[in-house]
């Protein structure tokens, strides 16, 4: 659909250019922004024949029973502090909050009153979905997929980090503190939300340091848990057609069950972990047979979509697992052991790390942007 039509209204002229500015700036593909200042003009405008408004988002002391709203499907009055109003069931939201919270909760609100109608998030990305999976826990996937999205958001690419781990660390790297979660996300694909796009475009959050988009972690484990293989394939699709992210990493758990066979499936490159010691030789063994299994039995075979890592590589070590093969697939990337990695928290971010850690990353991640 085209671009919901939105109004922002208020009196103080260097907020209204403000959050006009930012919404341009990040979401133009999202939202026709038009923009009011003086009482009467906007009557004027509002009165008039065809001006149809999918948004008035317009400051409480300036809104009133003049302001026409025959032809405004939503009325979002702004308030100094967020609280409920009852009046004509308009929705009130915090004035002074970061750009993109009140765009979240622009969506939502738009989503939930909108009756039912299907709204679509138009972009014109195309995205390109990439799994991060590792069949042995204490891989380091999770590290390798937060890098490689940091460094791909640094290099201007709009870039989704979807965490999909039972117990997720993204409080680590990241501010988790939104009122929404993936919880929320998981709810409306059960619900089968016809506006699911604009629920998820409502409950991500945005790391101004990283450039990086996320949801918050799950309220409970039990909401991925009970997730279906064709929710979270939906899931991916969504992000897919919504075309606003020029990549998403998925960030996966260690399972080779039904729900990460349907994301493996569902994604466009994999991102296969390997941590180099000597369980990996035997357990990457098995995956190599359960992989030949899945094909026997279900006709399912990702093997052209799989790109071999082997993290914490240490030359002076000599296994096997340095020329571990699956399905014919031999590794490609070598990242370094790098010492006290798992003591990096808080404000020792992952974009500080330097040298042959963060070239090995780079190497992986060239092809998405040149």
């Amino acid at each position: 659909m085209a671009r919901l039509k939105l109004i922002i209204a208020d009196t103080d002229e260097t907020y209204v250019e403000s959050i006009a500015d930012y919404i341009m700036l990040n979401h133009s593909q999202e939202f026709q922004v038009n923009s009011f200042t003086d009482r009467q003009c906007l009557i004027e405008y509002l009165s008039g024949e065809g001006n149809n408004v999918d948004v008035l988002l317009i400051e409480s002391s300036l809104y009133s029973d003049e302001i026409p709203t025959r032809n405004v499907a939503n009325v979002i009055l702004l308030a100094s502090e967020k609280v409920n109003s009852d009046a004509k069931d308009y929705h009130t939201i915090g004035k002074y909050q970061k750009g993109d919270k009140i765009v979240s909760d622009i969506f939502n609100i738009y989503a939930q009153k909108s009756d039912g109608n299907a709204v679509s998030v138009a972009g014109d990305k195309k995205t390109k979905l990439i799994a991060v999976y590792s069949p042995i826990g204490g891989s380091g996937k999770t590290t390798v997929a937060t890098s490689c999205a940091i460094q791909c958001a640094q290099r201007r690419l709009k870039v989704f980090y979807l965490n999909l781990e039972d117990f997720q660390s993204t409080p680590l790297f990241c501010d988790c503190k939104g009122e929404y979660t993936l919880s929320n996300v998981l709810y409306y694909l059960k619900d089968k939300s016809n506006n699911l796009q604009l629920r998820m475009e409502g409950s991500k959050l945005f790391d101004p340091e990283y450039n990086l988009y996320y949801f918050s972690p799950p309220e409970s484990l039990l909401d991925l848990q009970e997730c279906k293989p064709e929710e979270l394939r939906t899931l991916l699709d969504e992000f897919r057609n919504m075309g606003q992210y020029d990549i998403v990493f998925v960030d996966m758990s260690s399972s080779f069950d039904d729900k990460n066979i349907a994301v493996l499936e569902a994604c466009d490159e994999i991102l296969l972990v390997l941590p180099q010691d000597a369980v990996s030789d035997i357990k990457i063994s098995l995956f190599a047979k359960e992989m030949a299994i899945l094909k026997e039995r279900r006709g399912i075979d990702f093997t052209d979509k799989i790109n071999m890592v082997l993290n914490k590589y240490n030359s002076y070590m000599a296994l096997e697992v340095d020329t571990a093969e699956v399905c014919g697939k031999s590794i490609e990337y070598y990242i370094p052991a790098v010492p006290g990695m798992a003591a990096i928290k808080g404000n020792n971010r992952l974009m500080d790390l330097q040298g042959n850690f963060t070239e090995s990353i780079e190497e992986i991640i060239e092809r998405y942007y040149t």
